[in-house]
């Protein structure tokens, strides 16, 4: 998926759910904002180790593509 199409298409489908501006804006905000404990979510789990960095690196990288 290119990069910048993630947020278009999650901004589209808030405007097809009729989501306020406000709502969306907080959405983001928290999705930007919990990487830490979703990393650290990742490191405690019980998948083995390949599989978590694996897991964290798509993680980080859809992210990344969103926050464009």
């Amino acid at each position: 998926m290119n990069s910048g199409k993630i947020r278009q298409k999650f901004l589209k489908l808030a405007q097809e759910a009729e989501l306020s501006r406000n709502l969306v804006s907080e959405i983001i905000k928290h999705f930007t904002s919990v990487s830490q404990k979703v990393e650290m979510m990742i490191c405690s789990s019980y998948m083995d180790d390949s599989t978590k960095s694996s897991y964290l690196q798509a993680y980080n990288k859809r992210l990344k593509l969103f926050l464009k």
